[in-house]
């Protein structure tokens, strides 16, 4: 159930003047994300005490708990997750990029300490964003791993995005690029933007690759991978369309990116959605066949 959209659809029927922007829909999304985690692996935190790891990684000071003699080193330190460093860090945010990495941190912890219940966690924060007017974020859930990745158009995400990220499992070097790729363009810094097209390209250059079973480059396999996606099911025009898709996706990477810098900021993630288009494609294709 979408209740973003419901609670503005409320709003605008109430007259209610809220500002949509992302900044002023942080404290309930800071509320719903840590009740979130107090009733998700809160209790997984605590009882392997990965609050340590967890200030480590941001360089928090904390209290120090070492001692020599006595029952210093008995006692409880903490018994509650109120009480933990993680719980004061996301409730004190005031900055949502700043609140977004701490609770990125989180996951990558819970991730190295294999928490059991990491589809279960996608699900509730995706709950959180879903239920949270202005907060566009997209959470990436594949195996152990959770990633975090600041949202465009939802549908595109969910179905070009965030479902290719997954499906590409089963191709960890494209699936590496293309995680890279996305990485990169949540930085938002436009110097490295080139980086991030080159990404893309190499992401989808192994799929092929990987599909085909060579080591050739993108341009070189595009007659064998038409081929291919005629011979998984395609539609002719769906294999003609694609022919002349990746022939200009192939001139630009060449022309604007490979050999230059002659793109612009607007294309970036229009790029992004077309080589997700590309490797969903592809992927539904393998699956089928």
């Amino acid at each position: 159930m979408d209740y973003s959209r419901r609670i503005a659809g409320f709003q605008k029927r109430w007259n209610i003047d809220v500002d949509p922007s992302p900044q002023s829909g942080l404290p309930a999304f800071r509320n719903r994300v840590l009740t979130c985690i107090d009733s998700g692996p809160a209790s997984f935190v605590l009882a392997r005490k990965l609050d340590d790891d967890f200030g480590f990684r941001l360089g928090i000071a904390r209290k120090p708990t070492s001692s020599i003699g006595g029952l210093g080193g008995l006692l409880l330190q903490e018994h509650f997750f109120a009480g933990t460093s993680i719980y004061g860090v996301l409730a004190a945010q005031q900055d949502l990029a700043q609140f977004v990495y701490s609770l990125q941190v989180l996951l990558w912890i819970l991730e190295e300490a294999e928490y059991p219940d990491m589809e279960a966690l996608a699900d509730d924060l995706r709950e959180a964003v879903n239920a949270t007017p202005g907060i566009e974020i997209a959470i990436a859930h594949r195996g152990s791993r959770v990633t975090l990745y600041p949202r465009g158009s939802k549908l595109l995400d969910d179905a070009l995005v965030n479902e290719s990220l997954e499906m590409l499992q089963d191709f960890p070097s494209a699936q590496r690029h293309f995680d890279k790729a996305l990485n990169l363009r949540m930085t938002k810094e436009r110097h490295l933007y080139r980086n991030l097209l080159d990404e893309l390209r190499k992401s989808l250059e192994e799929l092929a690759r990987a599909l085909l079973k060579n080591r050739r480059s993108l341009e070189n396999n595009r007659a064998g991978l038409l081929k291919w996606v005629r011979d998984n099911g395609a539609h002719p025009q769906v294999a003609s369309l694609l022919s002349g898709l990746l022939s200009h996706y192939e001139k630009y990477q060449n022309d604007a990116v490979k050999h230059g810098e002659n793109w612009s900021e607007v294309e970036v993630d229009y790029m992004v959605y077309l080589t997700g288009s590309f490797i969903w494609l592809l992927l539904e294709l393998d699956e089928t066949d």
